[in-house]
């Protein structure tokens, strides 16, 4: 099952990126990016793919996925 939780605000302030930078790396909307920060809006695997590259990390790195706990 995939998780809202993302950590794009965590790397992207950490890398030292403007929100603006980022989504014109990643060529996305800075409104786009916003949504994805703050959990409005769930990204199609296009856009995760794009942010991704953008930081240089492979999506699990931003969206890790879950596991069902074991029995």
């Amino acid at each position: 099952m995939a998780t809202r939780d993302n950590r794009v605000r965590e790397v992207r302030h950490a890398r030292g990126l403007t929100l603006n930078r980022l989504a014109a790396v990643a060529d996305i909307s800075p409104n786009t990016l916003v949504a994805v920060e703050k959990h409005f809006y769930w990204p199609t695997e296009r856009v995760r793919e794009r942010i991704a590259a953008a930081l240089g990390l492979e999506l699990e790195d931003l969206w890790p996925r879950r596991t069902a706990p074991a029995a």
